[in-house]
């Protein structure tokens, strides 16, 4: 699915979206391919930052097309919730950056989780009782991108299938793997809502709620 002609009229909003799809896929393989180093501690602390800046971008980049989408027909608190997600974007790195612990580097990934499930329930509430005109099409795939995500960490942390049948997927099929290909699902779907909103955008007239 190509980028919408409302994304293509829109050069920043188009870069960002495909800077938020294809980040993850270029720090977790950088990631990944130099875990075999021997440089230490402080080498793989640097990788592994980098990895989650990846997931940080997908997270901060991914979440402006649906909130831009959400409140169109309201451009003022449209500008003012783009404005204060790009702001928290900008301290939740600094914290990933700082962090010394995985838990630490969750904490502002979590936040953005919280974040956009507020901005859903604006979006359904507006459209429900009709405050403002937007559309609700693209919310199942958002929500698909969140629980396939879900679905991954849950079967990365809990070492399925390997700790159930040890030693048969130590080279393929482990959970780790199965993790990255959720996630590859995952993004498709982030990019689905966000072609619809993209369009929906194009489409929309806003008359006098």
């Amino acid at each position: 699915m190509t980028a919408s002609q409302a994304c293509l009229e829109s050069p920043v909003w188009f870069f960002l979206h495909y800077f938020a799809c294809f980040a993850p896929f270029f720090a977790s393989p950088i990631y990944h391919l130099f875990m075999c180093h021997q440089n230490g501690q402080d080498a793989y602390h640097k990788l592994l930052t980098f990895d989650v800046c990846g997931v940080w971008a997908i997270n901060a980049f991914g979440g402006l097309c649906g909130i831009r989408a959400t409140f169109h027909c309201l451009p003022f608190l449209g500008s003012l919730s783009v404005a204060f997600y790009i702001m928290v974007s900008l301290l939740s790195v600094y914290f990933i950056l700082v962090a010394s612990s995985p838990k630490e580097r969750f904490k502002p990934l979590m936040l953005f989780g919280l974040m956009r499930y507020f901005f859903v329930a604006v979006r359904i509430l507006l459209y429900t009782f009709d405050i403002s005109k937007c559309s609700i099409s693209a919310l199942p795939y958002y929500l698909s991108m969140d629980f396939l995500a879900f679905i991954g960490g849950v079967l990365n942390v809990a070492r399925i299938p390997e700790r159930w049948f040890p030693g048969k997927f130590d080279i393929i099929g482990n959970s780790h793997q199965i993790m990255h290909v959720i996630t590859v699902l995952s993004t498709v779907c982030l990019h689905i809502g966000s072609v619809k909103d993209f369009n929906w955008i194009q489409g929309a007239i806003c008359e006098d709620m």
